[in-house]
């Protein structure tokens, strides 16, 4: 998908989503969410590209010999990709979890957490580090099973980014406001509302970004703070907003 695709797609939810709550689309922090949008997906692929997967490579090819599980002769298709998407999320959550809880991640991800009014476009203030971090995990598992044979084909690797799809999509999804789901759903999987509870001011849980049976198998499910009767504010602890340059370069610079 190109970049015009996806900005078009972006703005069209964007604007959907403001007609459907009757507010302006202009808010606090858009032109920064924009900057974002061009500028992050860019960063992320030269983590990605140069650093994350050359390493993780040199780790899979040097476990070559060390059969942990009898994978055998699997390539990954596409069924084997979608059946994986639960594994691939419990590598996201623990990842996301790990963003929280050490000092060093959380420098990085708290940009994410920076925004005071969660929506669509609000979905990709992330420091390309940060974000870099959690596709790794998400696809770690994927790369597993297609290294699984000595080979790295085409299909595998459109696999792979079948499976990026989804996350990014889910994620631009699960941050906005597109009226309410199913309370059902919220059983099964990450909606906008379970995910807004993981932004609240003060909230320390609700680390799934597509299954949430991971939050509750682990412990961290969590209530809003409506549901505790308090008011709800999205954004950082302290009400901090990190300037450009830690946006985009150094957190804490």
């Amino acid at each position: 998908m190109s970049r015009l695709a996806s900005l078009l797609i972006v703005l069209v939810l964007w604007l959907l989503e403001a007609l459907l709550h009757r507010r302006k689309p202009r808010r606090d922090g858009v032109f920064l969410d924009g900057l974002h949008f061009f500028l992050t997906p860019y960063l992320v692929q030269i983590w990605l590209g140069y650093f994350l997967i050359p390493l993780g490579a040199v780790l899979i090819l040097g476990l070559e010999g060390i059969r942990f599980f009898p994978l055998g002769e699997i390539s990954l298709t596409v069924p084997l990709t979608l059946f994986c998407l639960p594994i691939c999320d419990l590598g996201s959550y623990l990842m996301h979890r790990l963003q929280h809880r050490v000092p060093f991640l959380w420098r990085f991800h708290q940009i994410h957490h920076s925004s005071q009014e969660l929506d669509v476009l609000s979905s990709v203030r992330f420091h390309s580090l940060d974000a870099a971090l959690q596709q790794a995990a998400f696809g770690l598992p994927l790369y597993l099973l297609a290294f699984a044979d000595g080979h790295f084909s085409r299909s595998e690797g459109e696999c792979i980014l079948l499976a990026a799809g989804i996350l990014i999509a889910w994620n631009v999804l699960t941050h906005g406001s597109f009226g309410h789901w199913p309370k059902f759903l919220d059983t099964l999987f990450v909606t906008p509302g379970f995910h807004r509870k993981h932004h609240e001011v003060g909230a320390r849980g609700h680390y799934a970004l597509q299954f949430s049976f991971w939050d509750r198998f682990f412990g961290t499910q969590i209530k809003s703070g409506k549901e505790k009767g308090f008011l709800i504010v999205h954004g950082l602890d302290d009400g901090k907003n990190p300037s450009l340059a830690e946006q985009f370069f150094w957190p804490g610079c």
